[in-house]
């Protein structure tokens, strides 16, 4: 049996895409500036500014990445109903 996608009315089919792809960028883009903000407050100004440009970009793209995986579920779940 061959499984279907069924589209919401009105949309076409790439928007969820662009949808996605913009909710991802912005969690990067955050997640990329609060934790560097965190590492330099948490360890002081030298040491944080040199070593939260290690652990700021890991952290973001794995939320990135997380957040575009995921972002669809519920409307997946609104969509099977």
């Amino acid at each position: 049996m061959q499984a279907t996608l069924r589209y919401l009315p009105g949309f076409s089919q790439g928007w969820y895409w662009q949808l996605g792809t913009a909710l991802s960028t912005t969690v990067i883009l955050g997640t990329f500036v609060g934790m560097w903000v965190y590492c330099i407050s948490r360890f002081g100004f030298p040491v944080g500014f040199l070593l939260g440009w290690l652990a700021a970009p890991t952290t973001a793209v794995v939320a990135g990445s997380m957040t575009m995986l995921l972002w669809s579920l519920p409307l997946a779940a609104r969509a099977r109903s």
